[in-house]
C-alpha cells in the first residue's frame, strides 16, 4: 500500500507540472506526509506482531486495552494521511475529466458537477491604469462605474474605461468596512468611523448617517433588502435595522419581530457556513462538511448550482455565467453554463488584492486590482471576457 501512495503521489506531481493545481507548499507538505507514513506502518507491523506474540502468551485485560488504545490511534493517523492522499486525487477530478468517461455518465455517477480545465483563456485584456502613493483596498462596480478608495479620506470614480470622473472627499481616516449598492445607489457602511455613507450617483451627491451608541455592538453582514428609500440591514448575530433614506435615520428592529422577510432570509442561510452572499443574485457560496466549495441559490429553498474548486481564496464575485476565485497567487474564473474552469498566475513581484465584475452593453467585463510589490504600487486592469 505504501509503494501505491507513493505512486499516486507521483502522478500528482507530474498532473501539477501541466496544469499548476497545487501550489508548492501542498505538494511539500504532502511529501512529508509520505515519509511519515513509512513510520506509522513501521509501528503498525510492530504492534500486530506484539499482539500475535500475546495471544500465544496469554493477554491480560489491562493489557488488551492498551493495545486497542495504540491500534487506534495508529489507524487514525493512517486514515489521515490516506484522506490527504485523496483529497489531491479529488481536486484533480474536478479539474479535469478522465477521456473515457463521458460527461452525463459522470454526473449520474457523481453527486458534485465535474468541471473541465482549460488551458486557453477567457479573459481578453483591455486596458490598465497605475496608481501611485495609494492604499486601494476597497473596489467596487456600479453600473458603469468603477470605484475604489481614495486613501483613508474618499473615493475615486472611474467610467468604465477606467478614465478618472472626480474624486469625491468624504471625511478624515475613513475605513470602508462593507459596501451595499442597488441600481446606481451606494452605501458605504464605515462602523470605525460610527456612520454609513448614502451616495446617490443619479444626483451625484452624498449624505451621512450616524451610527449611535446602540450600534456599537453590531456588526454589519452583506444581506440586507433595498426597498426605494427604505433598507433593511443585519448582522452576524442575528440582529436587524431599517435606514431610512429619507430621513437619513437608522434604528434598530426587535429581532423577535415574526414577519421580517431578510429574517427568513438569515434563518434559511445561517444554518450553514457561509463564505459570501450576492444578495442582488440571490446566491451564496458556501462550504458543506466535506470542506468543499457551492454555489447555492436561495431564491425559494437552497437549490445548489455548481460545486467549486476550494483552494487559497480570499474573495468571490459572481455575474451572470461567471464566478471568480480570488486568491492572491491565483484566480479561478469558472463558466456555469459551459461547466468549464480557466486559472489565471499573477506576473512574478505581484499579488491578487480584489476583482469585480461588470456589464458592459452585451460584454462581461472583469476588473483585477493587483498589488506590484517590486515599485509599491497598484494596478488596476480591465479584461472583457470571451466565450
Amino acid at each position: 500500500m505504501e509503494n501505491n501512495i507513493e505512486k499516486i503521489f507521483l502522478i500528482m506531481k507530474n498532473i501539477n507540472k501541466q496544469h499548476h493545481i497545487f501550489q508548492l507548499g501542498e505538494l511539500e507538505e504532502e511529501e512529508k506526509n509520505i515519509n511519515d507514513l513509512q513510520d506509522i506502518l513501521k509501528k503498525l507491523d510492530v504492534l500486530l506482531s506484539c499482539i500475535d506474540k500475546k495471544f500465544i502468551s496469554g493477554y491480560s485485560i489491562e493489557e488488551l486495552k492498551d493495545d486497542m488504545f495504540l491500534l487506534h490511534l495508529i489507524l487514525d493517523a493512517l486514515e489521515w494521511q490516506y484522506d490527504q492522499i485523496h483529497e489531491m486525487v479529488n481536486k484533480v477530478s474536478i479539474f479535469t475529466l478522465p477521456p473515457n468517461v463521458k460527461e452525463e455518465d459522470a454526473l449520474a455517477l457523481k453527486d458534485s458537477v465535474i468541471l473541465a480545465l482549460k488551458d486557453s483563456t477567457i479573459l481578453e485584456s483591455k486596458n490598465s491604469i497605475e496608481i501611485y502613493e495609494n492604499d486601494i483596498y476597497f473596489i467596487e462596480a456600479i453600473k458603469n462605474k468603477f470605484i475604489i478608495n481614495d486613501n483613508y479620506k474618499g473615493i475615486m470614480i472611474f467610467d468604465s474605461k477606467l478614465n478618472l470622473i472626480k474624486k469625491m472627499k468624504l471625511f478624515k481616516d475613513l475605513i470602508i468596512e462593507l459596501s451595499l449598492k442597488n441600481e446606481n445607489k451606494l452605501l458605504l457602511i464605515c462602523p470605525e468611523n460610527d456612520r454609513i455613507i448614502y451616495i446617490d450617483f443619479d444626483y451625484d451627491q452624498y449624505h451621512t448617517i450616524l451610527l449611535g451608541d446602540e450600534f456599537k455592538d453590531f456588526i454589519f453582514s452583506p444581506l440586507f433588502e433595498w426597498d426605494e428609500d427604505k433598507i433593511m440591514l443585519s448582522d452576524y448575530n442575528g440582529n436587524f435595522a431599517k435606514l431610512d433614506l429619507i430621513n437619513l435615520k437608522i434604528n434598530k428592529i426587535n429581532k423577535n419581530t415574526s414577519n421580517l422577510s431578510i429574517k427568513k432570509t438569515y434563518g434559511k442561510l445561517n444554518q450553514f457556513y457561509v463564505r459570501k452572499v450576492f444578495v442582488l443574485e440571490k446566491k451564496a457560496i458556501l462550504e458543506n462538511r466535506s470542506e468543499r466549495l457551492c454555489l447555492i441559490d436561495y431564491t425559494e429553498d437552497i437549490t445548489p448550482v455548481i460545486e467549486i474548486p476550494k483552494e487559497e481564496f480570499h474573495d468571490f464575485e459572481i455575474m451572470n455565467e461567471y464566478i471568480a476565485e480570488i486568491g492572491e497567487y491565483k484566480i479561478i474564473i469558472t463558466n456555469i453554463e459551459k461547466r468549464e474552469i480557466h486559472q489565471y498566475f499573477p506576473e512574478k513581484g505581484n499579488r491578487f488584492l480584489r476583482g469585480k465584475f461588470m456589464v458592459e452593453g452585451k460584454r462581461t467585463v472583469f476588473y483585477l486590482l493587483i498589488e506590484m510589490e517590486f515599485n509599491y504600487k497598484m494596478r488596476i486592469e480591465k479584461y472583457i471576457l470571451c466565450s
